[in-house]
C-alpha cells in the first residue's frame, strides 16, 4: 500500500507562500490606513469651512448677543492640530476669547497639519478666514459685504490658502493637500 502525504518540500513551499500573502496585506493594509487617515482630515477640514460659510450664509442669531458683528471665522492653526469656528463679535478677523467659540474640530492624531501657505508670504502659524453674510437690501450688483475675507484681507480673485497634511511620523511626505480659494471653492488633492 501506497503513502499518500505532502513532501516536507511541498509544505515549505506553501508556507513560505502563505508568509509573502501575509506580508503583502499588513504592508498593504497599513499604507491604506494612512490613505484614508488623511482623507479623513481632509474631508474634515473641507466640512469645518462649509460649516462657517453656512453659519455666516443662514444668518444664525445668538439670542442673549445677536449676530455677530464680524460674521463666522475659522481658525486653523497649524501647531496645534485643531480648527476653531467663531462668532467674529468683535469684528475683527481672528479668535480672542472662548465667549467667540462655536465649535472645536480635533484633526485625528496620526495625521499632522504641515504647512499652511497663502498670499501672504508672511504666513502666520495660525490661520482665519472670515465670512460675512450678504445684505438683503443692497444692490445686489455691486455688494459691500457678502465676502470672503481673508486675513489679511487680499485682492479676492487672486487670493488663497493651501493646507499641506503629513503623517506625524514622516513630516516631510505631504499626504493631502487642501485647496481654499477666494470664490469659497475647496479643492482636495
Amino acid at each position: 500500500m501506497k503513502n499518500k502525504a505532502f513532501t516536507l518540500l511541498e509544505l515549505l513551499l506553501v508556507v513560505a507562500i502563505i508568509g509573502l500573502l501575509t506580508f503583502s496585506v499588513v504592508a498593504n493594509f497599513r499604507q491604506a490606513q494612512r490613505f484614508y487617515a488623511a482623507q479623513r482630515a481632509a474631508q474634515k477640514i473641507s466640512q469645518a469651512f462649509r460649516r462657517t460659510q453656512n453659519l455666516a450664509i443662514s444668518g444664525k442669531i445668538d439670542s442673549a448677543l445677536g449676530f455677530p458683528d464680524g460674521g463666522y471665522g475659522l481658525k486653523i492653526s497649524k501647531d496645534v492640530n485643531t480648527l476653531i469656528i467663531f462668532a467674529d463679535r468683535n469684528n475683527d478677523q481672528i479668535y480672542n476669547a472662548p465667549s467667540e467659540l462655536e465649535e472645536t474640530i480635533i484633526i485625528e492624531e496620526p495625521i499632522k497639519i504641515r504647512n499652511i501657505i497663502h498670499t501672504n508670504p508672511d504666513t502666520p502659524t495660525d490661520f482665519y478666514v472670515t465670512f460675512i453674510p450678504p445684505n438683503p437690501l443692497e444692490d445686489p450688483i455691486t455688494p459691500s459685504s457678502g465676502t470672503l475675507r481673508f486675513n489679511p484681507p487680499r485682492n479676492l480673485s487672486y487670493s488663497y490658502i493651501s493646507i499641506e497634511l503629513t503623517w506625524l511620523y514622516d513630516v516631510t511626505a505631504v499626504l493631502k493637500t487642501i485647496n481654499i480659494y477666494g470664490s469659497g471653492l475647496v479643492e482636495i488633492k
